[in-house]
């Protein structure tokens, strides 16, 4: 396991950029104590240079090191989940370069269920653990974004070499449909690649909200129909409700309320079978003493697992073939960033809800 760790680390850009853009001081440690790995934020905060660390026992680092390792083992096991992060924190001084000790919070992970796994050590000092956790958040997000920008930028060129391959290919494969068909598959496949480094930009990018008199029924509508216009055989159906004239009237931005819109009723089409008809209602309420719009979207498919009912907003989880598993994580972003909720739960007569409730107020949003 640890050749194979290693040799990751080595040869894969895309995991070393993530453990170089993470927000904390981070290290990859084998489990004889070994560091693999250590990204800059943890040279800097120690005074190494880079790569010094690499190759030295993790005693270097901080003292009972084999132990503060035997401790963290266990806490993976006692995951009553395969979805469940455990992590064992524990307080620590590690070893700077001057010979001063520097008190931090250690967490250690394993990054597989193996006993022979590595860890993965985040090194967080003692008097920044009060820092804001929507800050935290915010840097978390921003190193994402900047990878996945990164990462998009490098790809795009390959990936346009690819497709002009695949041009002159196809001059040569016109009276060979079945070669044609294959030909037609990479190109869908190196589409939905760069389609998946563009929706976890997407997530991390910071939200700005351009806020404008909006129904909210009426971009359902326009949603349900840009999905439609991508099919043939197209003959779903959406019926829509309200308690009133007036009560799905919002302010909000129109653009990514429609891409929440989107995601929602996508998600809906894909949970049932055959014909779909998914029913949208609206109503008014009241919500912390201010005017709020409720909306209710309700499928008829198979529902959410039980399993998956309180992780289906977190990004990167997916039950699905395709995707990033980013969606869901998307919409609950744009949705906070309105100052709203969101959630999920399957309805008595079958099927899931999405469930939005958001201020209907002008300077709300």
């Amino acid at each position: 396991m640890t050749k194979t760790i290693s040799q990751l680390l080595t040869d894969a850009p895309l995991v070393r950029r993530l453990l170089q853009t993470t927000p904390v001081a981070a290290a990859v440690i084998d489990c004889d104590g070994t560091v693999l790995f250590a990204n800059e934020k943890l040279t800097q905060l120690l005074g190494y240079p880079d790569h010094a660390l690499v190759g030295q026992s993790a005693n270097t680092l901080f003292d009972d090191a084999t132990y503060c390792l035997s401790r963290a083992r266990p806490a993976r096991y006692v995951a009553q989940s395969e979805h469940e992060t455990q992590h064992h924190e524990q307080p620590v001084l590690v070893k700077r370069k001057n010979n001063q000790d520097l008190p931090v919070k250690l967490t250690l992970q394993q990054i597989t269920g193996s006993n022979d796994s590595p860890f993965l050590a985040h090194f967080v000092q003692a008097d920044k653990t009060s820092v804001p956790a929507d800050l935290l958040q915010s840097e978390r997000l921003a190193a994402i974004a900047q990878m996945a920008s990164g990462l998009a930028h490098e790809s795009r060129n390959a990936l346009q070499r690819a497709m002009a391959c695949l041009d002159l290919l196809e001059l040569d494969l016109q009276n060979d449909p079945e070669q044609m068909n294959l030909s037609q598959g990479i190109r869908d496949s190196l589409a939905d690649l760069m389609g998946n480094y563009e929706e976890v930009r997407r997530y991390a990018e910071p939200i700005r909200l351009n806020s404008q008199r909006v129904r909210l029924l009426h971009l359902c509508q326009v949603a349900f129909d840009e999905i439609a216009v991508q099919h043939d055989d197209f003959r779903h159906r959406l019926r829509f409700s309200r308690d009133t004239e007036q009560s799905d009237v919002i302010y909000l931005d129109r653009e990514k309320m429609k891409l929440v819109c989107h995601h929602l009723i996508e998600n809906a089409l894909d949970a049932c079978h055959d014909v779909a008809e998914i029913d949208v209602h609206c109503e008014r309420l009241r919500r912390h003493d201010n005017d709020a719009v409720q909306v209710t979207i309700h499928d008829h498919g198979h529902g959410f697992a039980p399993e998956s009912l309180p992780l289906v907003f977190e990004p990167f989880y997916t039950t699905k073939q395709h995707g990033t598993g980013l969606g869901l994580a998307i919409c609950r972003r744009i949705v906070e960033a309105h100052h709203g909720e969101i959630e999920a739960f399957n309805h008595d007569d079958g099927g899931a809800v999405i469930q939005m409730t958001i201020a209907a107020a002008e300077h709300a949003a």
